[in-house]
Formats: structure tokens, C-alpha cells, sequence
């Protein structure tokens, strides 16, 4: 016999939707994205305690990134 509240019960029954299973498709590919700022491009930890020094250190993460698809794309359409 299995005790599950009303809510755990609506919750497992909405895990079954497609709606459900869209979003936490979407979700897991932001996962990843954030990950990799996070961990190779050092967002984990700021460098400065300053509003400015955050943002720039935050767009410079992303144009590593985004720099790092546009050269693995070039390697695939010259490869």
C-alpha cells in the first residue's frame, strides 16, 4: 500500500502530460547551458563586488560561449 497525498498524486499524474514532458525538455537544455557558464566559463564565483564588474564578467562568459558554437559549427560544415 502506497501513502501519497492528494497533491503528490496530482503532481505524478501531471508528469504523464506532454505539456509536462515539453517543458522539462526545454528546461534540461537551459540546465546545460547554465552549467557550462558556470563551471568552464567561471560564473560559479564572481571576480568583483561591483554591479559593473558583474555584468561585464557575465557577458563575457557568454560571448566565450557563444564564440566556442561558432567555432565547433564552422569545424562541422569545413569538416
Amino acid at each position: 500500500m502506497s501513502l501519497k497525498s492528494r497533491e503528490h498524486s496530482d503532481q505524478l499524474d501531471y508528469e504523464q502530460t506532454d505539456d509536462f514532458k515539453d517543458h522539462h525538455r526545454k528546461r534540461f537544455a537551459i540546465e546545460a547551458k547554465n552549467s557550462q557558464l558556470k563551471n568552464p566559463q567561471g560564473l560559479a564565483r564572481n571576480k568583483t563586488s561591483d554591479l559593473k564588474g558583474m555584468t561585464l564578467q557575465g557577458v563575457m562568459a557568454i560571448i566565450a560561449v557563444n564564440l566556442k558554437r561558432i567555432i565547433a559549427l564552422r569545424k562541422e560544415n569545413t569538416g
